[in-house]
Protein backbone atom coordinates (compact mmCIF):
# COMPACT_ATOMS: atom_id res chain seq x y z
CA UNK A 1 0.00 0.00 0.00
CA UNK A 2 1.47 3.26 -0.91
CA UNK A 3 2.36 5.47 2.15
CA UNK A 4 0.61 8.60 1.74
CA UNK A 5 -2.27 6.42 1.54
CA UNK A 6 -1.46 4.07 4.21
CA UNK A 7 -1.03 7.43 6.47
CA UNK A 8 -4.45 8.83 5.61
CA UNK A 9 -6.00 5.24 5.86
CA UNK A 10 -4.57 5.54 9.75
CA UNK A 11 -5.42 8.77 10.71
CA UNK A 12 -9.22 7.81 9.55
CA UNK A 13 -9.23 4.86 11.85
CA UNK A 14 -8.54 6.50 14.81
CA UNK A 15 -10.73 9.61 14.37
CA UNK A 16 -13.29 7.07 13.87
CA UNK A 17 -12.08 5.71 16.84
CA UNK A 18 -12.33 8.67 19.06
CA UNK A 19 -15.49 9.69 17.89
CA UNK A 20 -16.56 6.50 19.14
CA UNK A 21 -15.18 7.05 22.43
CA UNK A 22 -16.40 10.42 22.55
CA UNK A 23 -19.88 8.93 22.26
CA UNK A 24 -19.79 7.23 25.01
CA UNK A 25 -18.18 9.35 27.13
CA UNK A 26 -20.82 11.99 27.30
CA UNK A 27 -21.72 11.01 31.03
CA UNK A 28 -18.79 12.32 31.96
CA UNK A 29 -19.75 15.27 31.55
CA UNK A 30 -22.88 15.65 33.93
CA UNK A 31 -26.52 14.99 33.68
CA UNK A 32 -26.61 18.77 32.23
CA UNK A 33 -23.16 18.98 30.45
CA UNK A 34 -22.69 22.58 29.64
CA UNK A 35 -25.26 25.39 29.52
CA UNK A 36 -24.32 28.33 27.56
CA UNK A 37 -25.75 31.71 27.92
CA UNK A 38 -26.13 34.06 25.04
CA UNK A 39 -27.88 36.17 22.60
CA UNK A 40 -30.43 35.00 20.08
CA UNK A 41 -28.22 35.96 16.64
CA UNK A 42 -30.61 33.86 14.06
CA UNK A 43 -27.86 32.67 10.99
CA UNK A 44 -25.21 34.60 12.45
CA UNK A 45 -22.72 32.81 14.68
CA UNK A 46 -21.04 35.53 16.10
CA UNK A 47 -19.11 35.42 19.41
CA UNK A 48 -21.64 32.69 20.89
CA UNK A 49 -21.78 30.84 17.79
CA UNK A 50 -18.14 29.72 17.67
CA UNK A 51 -18.21 28.17 21.10
CA UNK A 52 -22.17 26.67 19.32
CA UNK A 53 -20.15 25.26 17.08
CA UNK A 54 -17.16 23.75 18.72
CA UNK A 55 -19.68 22.07 21.21
CA UNK A 56 -21.98 20.40 18.30
CA UNK A 57 -18.36 19.35 17.35
CA UNK A 58 -16.77 17.64 19.98
CA UNK A 59 -19.66 15.97 20.95
CA UNK A 60 -19.98 17.68 24.22
CA UNK A 61 -23.69 17.63 25.87
CA UNK A 62 -24.72 21.18 26.32
CA UNK A 63 -27.99 23.11 26.34
CA UNK A 64 -28.40 26.95 25.84
CA UNK A 65 -30.45 29.83 27.86
CA UNK A 66 -31.15 33.07 25.26
CA UNK A 67 -30.99 36.09 26.69
CA UNK A 68 -34.15 38.43 25.23
CA UNK A 69 -32.04 41.84 24.57
CA UNK A 70 -34.36 44.06 26.41
CA UNK A 71 -33.14 41.77 29.76
CA UNK A 72 -29.36 42.32 28.64
CA UNK A 73 -28.53 45.96 30.22
CA UNK A 74 -30.11 44.25 33.66
CA UNK A 75 -28.49 40.93 33.15
CA UNK A 76 -25.03 42.70 32.95
CA UNK A 77 -25.39 45.15 35.59
CA UNK A 78 -26.21 42.01 37.95
CA UNK A 79 -23.36 40.33 36.50
CA UNK A 80 -21.14 42.60 37.01
CA UNK A 81 -21.77 42.55 41.12
CA UNK A 82 -20.94 39.41 41.42
CA UNK A 83 -17.65 37.11 41.50
CA UNK A 84 -19.42 34.86 39.00
CA UNK A 85 -18.47 37.23 35.49
CA UNK A 86 -17.21 40.63 36.83
CA UNK A 87 -17.17 41.83 33.26
CA UNK A 88 -20.47 41.22 32.38
CA UNK A 89 -20.20 40.00 29.15
CA UNK A 90 -20.98 37.32 26.73
CA UNK A 91 -21.28 34.59 26.37
CA UNK A 92 -21.15 32.56 29.44
CA UNK A 93 -20.82 29.37 29.97
CA UNK A 94 -22.15 27.54 33.22
CA UNK A 95 -20.16 23.88 33.81
CA UNK A 96 -20.70 21.96 37.14
CA UNK A 97 -21.73 24.86 38.88
CA UNK A 98 -19.07 27.08 37.91
CA UNK A 99 -19.41 29.96 35.60
CA UNK A 100 -16.61 31.07 32.43
CA UNK A 101 -16.79 33.54 30.34
CA UNK A 102 -14.36 35.06 27.23
CA UNK A 103 -15.33 33.39 24.16
CA UNK A 104 -11.57 32.20 23.75
CA UNK A 105 -10.99 31.53 27.16
CA UNK A 106 -14.20 29.18 27.40
CA UNK A 107 -12.54 27.24 23.40
CA UNK A 108 -9.14 26.85 25.19
CA UNK A 109 -10.91 25.08 28.43
CA UNK A 110 -13.15 23.43 26.16
CA UNK A 111 -10.25 22.16 24.10
CA UNK A 112 -8.20 20.75 27.13
CA UNK A 113 -10.85 19.24 28.83
CA UNK A 114 -11.86 17.11 25.33
CA UNK A 115 -8.25 16.37 24.66
CA UNK A 116 -7.53 15.26 27.89
CA UNK A 117 -10.53 12.80 27.21
CA UNK A 118 -10.10 12.05 23.52
CA UNK A 119 -6.66 13.26 21.89
CA UNK A 120 -8.37 14.48 19.01
CA UNK A 121 -8.26 18.19 19.35
CA UNK A 122 -5.40 20.30 19.18
CA UNK A 123 -4.84 22.40 21.77
CA UNK A 124 -2.41 21.15 24.84
CA UNK A 125 -0.30 18.86 22.85
CA UNK A 126 2.92 21.21 22.40
CA UNK A 127 3.33 24.91 22.71
CA UNK A 128 4.48 25.54 18.96
CA UNK A 129 0.92 24.34 17.96
CA UNK A 130 -0.59 26.37 20.77
CA UNK A 131 1.13 29.23 19.87
CA UNK A 132 -0.80 29.29 15.95
CA UNK A 133 -3.95 28.35 17.27
CA UNK A 134 -3.68 31.25 19.86
CA UNK A 135 -2.39 33.35 17.00
CA UNK A 136 -5.33 32.63 14.78
CA UNK A 137 -7.75 33.13 17.72
CA UNK A 138 -6.28 36.34 18.12
CA UNK A 139 -6.67 37.47 14.55
CA UNK A 140 -10.62 35.92 14.50
CA UNK A 141 -11.35 38.29 17.33
CA UNK A 142 -9.92 41.63 15.72
CA UNK A 143 -11.98 40.80 12.46
CA UNK A 144 -14.62 39.90 14.60
CA UNK A 145 -14.66 43.01 16.55
CA UNK A 146 -13.98 45.00 12.94
CA UNK A 147 -16.88 43.00 11.01
CA UNK A 148 -19.32 44.23 14.03
CA UNK A 149 -18.56 48.04 13.55
CA UNK A 150 -19.14 47.71 9.72
CA UNK A 151 -22.97 46.33 10.46
CA UNK A 152 -23.60 49.99 10.97
CA UNK A 153 -26.13 51.08 8.42
CA UNK A 154 -26.60 47.20 6.88
CA UNK A 155 -29.85 46.04 7.92
CA UNK A 156 -28.52 43.45 10.63
CA UNK A 157 -29.33 44.08 14.18
CA UNK A 158 -27.12 41.60 16.28
CA UNK A 159 -27.41 43.12 19.74
CA UNK A 160 -29.48 45.60 21.53
CA UNK A 161 -29.23 49.18 21.06
CA UNK A 162 -28.00 51.40 23.61
CA UNK A 163 -30.55 52.71 26.38
CA UNK A 164 -30.30 55.66 28.93
CA UNK A 165 -30.05 58.60 29.06
CA UNK A 166 -26.73 58.62 26.54
CA UNK A 167 -28.72 56.27 23.93
CA UNK A 168 -31.44 58.99 24.29
CA UNK A 169 -29.32 62.28 23.04
CA UNK A 170 -27.39 60.49 20.46
CA UNK A 171 -30.54 59.47 18.75
CA UNK A 172 -31.51 63.01 19.18
CA UNK A 173 -28.48 64.57 17.65
CA UNK A 174 -27.96 61.70 14.95
CA UNK A 175 -31.05 60.26 14.35
CA UNK A 176 -31.91 56.49 14.92
CA UNK A 177 -29.19 55.70 11.94
CA UNK A 178 -25.33 55.47 12.58
CA UNK A 179 -23.37 58.34 13.70
CA UNK A 180 -20.40 59.58 11.50
CA UNK A 181 -18.10 57.43 13.30
CA UNK A 182 -19.77 54.26 12.76
CA UNK A 183 -20.09 55.18 9.14
CA UNK A 184 -16.21 56.07 8.95
CA UNK A 185 -15.81 52.47 10.79
CA UNK A 186 -18.07 50.69 8.17
CA UNK A 187 -16.25 52.18 4.98
CA UNK A 188 -13.13 51.56 6.39
CA UNK A 189 -13.90 47.97 7.23
CA UNK A 190 -15.27 47.32 3.66
CA UNK A 191 -12.19 49.34 1.75
CA UNK A 192 -9.24 48.45 3.76
CA UNK A 193 -9.69 46.29 6.99
CA UNK A 194 -11.55 43.30 5.75
CA UNK A 195 -9.10 42.67 2.64
CA UNK A 196 -6.31 43.14 5.38
CA UNK A 197 -7.70 40.48 7.64
CA UNK A 198 -8.54 38.08 4.80
CA UNK A 199 -4.96 38.06 3.41
CA UNK A 200 -3.41 37.24 7.28
CA UNK A 201 -6.04 34.08 7.93
CA UNK A 202 -5.03 33.11 4.43
CA UNK A 203 -0.79 33.64 5.19
CA UNK A 204 -1.82 32.04 8.72
CA UNK A 205 -3.06 28.69 6.90
CA UNK A 206 -0.22 29.04 4.19
CA UNK A 207 2.46 29.12 7.07
CA UNK A 208 1.11 25.80 8.14
CA UNK A 209 2.22 22.36 6.28
CA UNK A 210 -0.49 20.60 8.56
CA UNK A 211 -3.96 20.30 7.37
CA UNK A 212 -5.53 22.47 10.14
CA UNK A 213 -3.92 25.64 11.94
CA UNK A 214 -2.86 23.62 15.27
CA UNK A 215 -1.28 20.48 13.41
CA UNK A 216 -3.23 17.77 12.11
CA UNK A 217 -6.45 17.74 14.42
CA UNK A 218 -9.34 19.97 14.35
CA UNK A 219 -9.22 23.13 16.88
CA UNK A 220 -11.04 25.79 18.31
CA UNK A 221 -8.92 28.20 16.30
CA UNK A 222 -10.68 26.34 13.15
CA UNK A 223 -13.98 26.77 13.51
CA UNK A 224 -13.07 30.22 14.78
CA UNK A 225 -11.93 31.42 11.66
CA UNK A 226 -14.94 29.46 9.61
CA UNK A 227 -17.32 31.38 12.02
CA UNK A 228 -15.72 34.29 11.25
CA UNK A 229 -15.77 34.53 7.63
CA UNK A 230 -18.86 33.11 7.64
CA UNK A 231 -20.78 35.82 9.22
CA UNK A 232 -19.11 38.15 6.94
CA UNK A 233 -19.79 36.37 4.06
CA UNK A 234 -23.55 36.34 4.91
CA UNK A 235 -23.30 40.22 5.33
CA UNK A 236 -20.76 41.39 3.01
CA UNK A 237 -20.94 38.83 0.22
CA UNK A 238 -18.82 35.82 -0.74
CA UNK A 239 -14.83 37.18 -0.92
CA UNK A 240 -13.01 33.89 0.70
CA UNK A 241 -13.02 32.47 -2.58
CA UNK A 242 -9.83 34.77 -3.66
CA UNK A 243 -7.83 33.11 -1.43
CA UNK A 244 -7.02 29.71 -2.36
CA UNK A 245 -6.18 28.30 1.45
CA UNK A 246 -8.41 30.00 3.33
CA UNK A 247 -11.26 29.00 1.10
CA UNK A 248 -10.25 24.92 1.04
CA UNK A 249 -10.48 25.41 4.96
CA UNK A 250 -13.75 27.35 4.65
CA UNK A 251 -15.43 24.75 2.80
CA UNK A 252 -14.06 21.98 4.70
CA UNK A 253 -15.08 23.29 8.04
CA UNK A 254 -18.68 24.11 6.29
CA UNK A 255 -19.23 20.82 5.48
CA UNK A 256 -18.23 18.96 8.43
CA UNK A 257 -21.73 17.06 9.20
CA UNK A 258 -22.41 19.24 13.08
CA UNK A 259 -22.01 22.52 11.08
CA UNK A 260 -23.52 21.89 8.12
CA UNK A 261 -26.81 20.97 9.84
CA UNK A 262 -26.40 23.80 12.04
CA UNK A 263 -26.20 26.29 9.15
CA UNK A 264 -29.17 24.83 7.08
CA UNK A 265 -31.13 25.11 10.34
CA UNK A 266 -30.92 28.63 10.71
CA UNK A 267 -30.89 29.34 6.97
CA UNK A 268 -27.60 30.61 6.21
CA UNK A 269 -27.17 27.99 3.17
CA UNK A 270 -25.87 31.13 1.08
CA UNK A 271 -23.10 31.79 3.24
CA UNK A 272 -21.35 27.87 1.85
CA UNK A 273 -23.14 27.76 -1.26
CA UNK A 274 -22.25 31.18 -2.62
CA UNK A 275 -18.21 29.91 -2.06
CA UNK A 276 -18.72 26.47 -3.75
CA UNK A 277 -20.11 28.11 -6.86
CA UNK A 278 -16.97 30.36 -7.35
Amino acid sequence: MCPRLLTVTCLLCVQVGLSAINILDKRSWGQKGVVLKYFDTGKYAARGGILRLWLRETGIPFSEETVPHDEWPALKAELKGTWENPTGELPMMTYQGKSFYGTNAIGRYLSRKVKARHFFTSYGQNAEDDFWVDVALEETHSMHNDWAKSLAGSNVRLFPRKTGFFGKVKRAVVGEGPGPAARRARIQYLKRDRKEHYEVLEKLLKSRLQPFIGGFNLSFADVAIFSTVYDDTLVHGPMVQEYPKLKKHYLHIGNLPSVKSWIKEKGGDFALSAVSKK
